[in-house]
Formats: C-alpha cells, sequence, structure tokens
C-alpha cells in the first residue's frame, strides 16, 4: 500500500492534444516479465493514439488517460463522486490550489485506487474542467477521460510505459536495473531523460540542430515549435487544422516534414511532425531560454516500441527496421 503527496510546481501543463492520426499497427508479442517482479495492467488505445487506464471506482470503472506530458494528476471536477474525493482544506485551513497552464485550480485527494493487486492511498488531484475535451473526443466516438494520470503519480508508483505492448508496468520489488538490463539484452536502447519545469525531457535532434523534447504520452503525435521550424527551415503543408488541448487551442498547426529525427542516438529517419506555437502551450519562451521546444508523441513512442521508465527517468527505443518510412 502506497500513499503519494503532491510536489509543489509553480508551472505545470497538461499536454494532452485531440488531433486525427493512424492508430499505430501491432509490434508482436509483449516483452514476457517475470510475473514475481512485476504487475502489468493493460492499455487501452484511443482513436487518437492516448493510452487509457481502466481502474475500479468507487463501484464503476473510470477511464484514466497517461500523460507524462502533465507534471500532475487531475480529475474532471464533475467526477467528484466517481472518485470518492476528499477536499484538501479543513476548517482551519484554506482551500489548497495549483496553477495549470496560468489558471488557478482546487486541490483534492483520492483516498483509495487499486492498481491491480496495489492498493494507492492517499493520491493528491487537481480538479480540471475537462468538458470541451471530452465534447470533442465524443464527437469522434472515441473513449471520455475521467482523469489524466501525471507524471508525479506515476513516478511515485515506480511506473513504466510499456508504449509498444500497451501495458502499465509496476515494480513489486527493488530491481538495481534488473529491468533496463532485460530490456538492453532484448535489443532495447537506453536513453537518459531528465526533469525541467515538472516534464521528463529527452535530447535528440531535429534535421541534426540539437532539441529537446518532452516525453508525452498525452499527444498523439511528435510537435515541433512553429518558430524552430521557420528558423531551420522545416517543410510545411499548406493546409491547416486545429487542435485543442487544456486551457489551450489552435487552429493555425500544420504538418512538418523531417528529412532526419533522432532521439539519443537512434536514428528515426525522415518522420512527419505537427507544427505549432508550442511556447504558447507551455506557456514560456522555450526558444530563447534553452528549454524543450517540441514533444515526443505517443505515435512515434509506438513505433520505437518505447518503455518510459518513470523512477529511474530512462528511455528504452527499439528504433524501427525502416527508418526511412515517413510517419509520426
Amino acid at each position: 500500500m502506497k500513499s503519494l503527496l503532491l510536489r509543489p510546481a509553480a508551472l505545470v501543463v497538461s499536454c494532452l492534444i485531440a488531433f486525427s492520426a493512424a492508430t499505430p499497427r501491432a509490434m508482436g508479442a509483449p516483452l514476457a516479465l517475470p510475473k514475481n517482479d512485476y504487475t502489468t495492467l493493460p492499455l487501452l488505445r484511443g482513436k487518437e493514439n492516448q493510452l487509457l487506464l481502466r481502474l475500479p471506482a468507487n463501484g464503476r470503472a473510470a477511464t484514466i488517460a497517461l500523460d507524462t506530458g502533465s507534471p500532475v494528476t487531475c480529475v474532471d471536477e464533475s467526477k467528484s463522486k466517481l472518485f470518492n474525493l476528499k477536499p484538501s482544506s479543513t476548517e482551519n485551513s484554506p482551500p489548497m490550489g495549483i496553477t495549470v497552464n496560468g489558471i488557478r485550480h482546487r486541490v483534492a485527494t483520492i483516498p483509495l485506487l487499486l492498481f491491480g493487486n496495489l492498493q494507492v492511498r492517499d493520491i493528491p488531484v487537481v480538479l480540471i474542467d475537462l468538458t470541451d475535451l471530452n465534447q470533442v473526443l465524443k464527437a469522434r466516438r472515441d473513449r471520455q477521460n475521467d482523469a489524466i494520470l501525471g507524471l508525479d503519480t506515476m513516478h511515485s508508483l515506480g511506473a513504466v510505459i510499456d508504449c509498444g505492448g500497451d501495458r502499465l508496468i509496476l515494480r513489486q520489488n527493488e530491481d538495481n536495473g534488473s529491468f533496463g538490463a532485460m530490456l538492453k539484452r532484448a535489443g532495447w536502447r537506453e536513453v537518459p531523460m531528465h526533469l525541467n519545469e515538472g516534464h521528463l525531457i529527452v535530447n535528440g535532434f531535429a534535421n541534426h540542430i540539437p532539441t529537446q523534447f518532452i516525453i508525452d504520452t498525452g499527444s498523439p503525435v511528435t510537435v515541433l515549435d512553429q518558430n524552430f521550424c521557420k528558423v531551420h527551415k522545416v517543410t510545411l503543408s499548406d493546409a491547416a487544422f486545429g487542435l485543442k488541448a487544456i486551457h489551450f487551442e489552435t487552429k493555425g498547426a500544420r504538418i512538418g516534414k523531417l528529412k532526419d529525427l533522432q532521439i539519443g542516438k537512434n536514428d528515426l529517419g525522415q518522420s512527419l511532425v505537427a507544427v505549432f506555437d508550442v511556447t504558447s502551450l507551455l506557456k514560456t519562451r522555450t526558444n530563447g531560454g534553452g528549454g524543450p521546444n517540441a514533444l515526443l508523441g505517443s505515435r512515434t513512442l509506438a513505433r520505437t516500441q518505447a518503455f518510459i521508465d518513470c523512477e529511474t527517468m530512462k528511455l528504452y527505443l527499439k528504433p524501427p527496421a525502416l527508418p526511412r518510412d515517413w510517419g509520426f
């Protein structure tokens, strides 16, 4: 049984984006794991490539999106009864709050969630209005979200996301590096990640230009900042399209064609990316400050059969056999 604490954050953002993209193809049988060492929970994949976890909550099943682009775990404001939420305030204290994408939100606590045979108590959550985002998903006949499982909870759980096998993996015991060693023996390549403003960051290259990517399972596709593409003359499509995230919306996104995408030392070859104002989404001036200006999205993570180790901050990739194919 575990209890979790909410880490303070001056700036947090959910990069859950509604955008049409092809669902990744099946990657074959998932890597076998010792049953006594790991708990594995199956994940569903929505039409927007989002990874979804179904958990029992107050006698019902809750649909929870896994979003490593969100530093905090969020619950839809209308789902208080579903999760049996407890307020953060008491008679002698004002309600706790936290800033999400520049807007102040209340904080509450989920008394208990069951992750397989693991009981997790007192999960701090931020209350978010997911109505607009769920309306987009409903219009596309996709699954609506009751909550977003953010990086704070996944880190505390010691979670690993298997993006190729669509599984959430929880360690039962201390592995002392055995999980990473097992992946490397099976052909995956390890790439270190680091934290920046509550986001998991990995270093890479876009058209051979050094680029910092936020690992973002909430974004269906990989994204580059529009100013980066302008400066480095990335080829863009003529047609524009719209997308939506929490407290963010744009109708001016376009598709960019990269001649080469590289994550760590892994060459992913030619790639299509979505292009819009990432700095506006993150509410920061990333390009001038040397921060991240790109998102490594769910489609690319599935294509490379990625494992995201939220505890050790290691990313494991298996580059595609034909890296010269265009694709998200």
